[in-house]
Order: C-alpha cells, then sequence, then structure tokens
C-alpha cells in the first residue's frame, strides 16, 4: 500500500503485517536469552535444574517466531491459512507444556507409591528405610 505503511498487499491479498515485527523481534530476544542461560545453568552446577525450562523457554520462543514471522511477511496466502497455522503452532506449544507437567505429576506419583513398596519390603527384612530416598537416585 502506497498511503499507508502499516501493512502490505500483494495479489490482493495482506503480505505484510507491521504490528506483528514487534512481536518478532521481542521473541528473538526471548530466544537469544534463553538460550545463553541454557548454557550458563550448564556450567554453573547449583543451578542446573533450571536448564530444562530455559530450553523449553528457548524452543517454545523459536516456534511462536516462526509463527510470527510468517505473519510478518508471506507470499500472499490467505489470512484465514496463516491464522491457523499460527493457532497450531500455539496449542502446539500450550499441549507440550501440559503434557510436561502431567509428566512430572506422573513421575512423582509413581516414585511415590514406590519408596511405599520398598520401605514395606525394608520394614518386613527390618532394614532402616528412613534413609531411602528414590528421587535422589534420579536427580
Amino acid at each position: 500500500n502506497l498511503i499507508d505503511l502499516t501493512w502490505t498487499q500483494s495479489y490482493s491479498k495482506v503480505s505484510c503485517i507491521r504490528e506483528f515485527y514487534f512481536v518478532h523481534v521481542t521473541l528473538c530476544y526471548f530466544v537469544f536469552l534463553s538460550g545463553i542461560a541454557c548454557f550458563l545453568t550448564r556450567l554453573y552446577a547449583p543451578l542446573k535444574w533450571l536448564h530444562v525450562w530455559f530450553g523449553r523457554i528457548y524452543i517454545i520462543s523459536m516456534l511462536l517466531n516462526t509463527a510470527s514471522s510468517l505473519i510478518i511477511h508471506n507470499t500472499g496466502l490467505p489470512a484465514p491459512t496463516l491464522v491457523a497455522f499460527a493457532f497450531t503452532l500455539c496449542g502446539m506449544c500450550l499441549g507440550w507444556l501440559l503434557i510436561k507437567f502431567y509428566q512430572v505429576q506422573i513421575r512423582n506419583t509413581v516414585t511415590n507409591m514406590v519408596e511405599e513398596a520398598i520401605k514395606q519390603m525394608n520394614t518386613l527384612n527390618e532394614i532402616d528405610n528412613k534413609t531411602f530416598n528414590l528421587k535422589k537416585l534420579y536427580n
């Protein structure tokens, strides 16, 4: 469009939306900073548990960055196609996080069940069961 520079039109379709440029740049910063944070958590042992979360932020930022870059400039795809693709990527990120939370919840439940079973077996064998902690074995 020659008069309004906030959007571009090609082949009678919207090709570039200016507002998503700022979303894209912000997500680029998230990618950059979370990537550096991932490396730093590997160097400093007390923060090693944060490595997983910074990695998840990195991956989600990359996916959302891809969605925003498609909305910034495309080859004249129909707007509903672009919006559907962006919603799919956002839903995929949300679904992945929900699965990870559920995975941690199930792992903790199973770990507690196994610990109780082992403590009951140790009670029968009269072994000290107060020092046993399965969570320390896999962390």
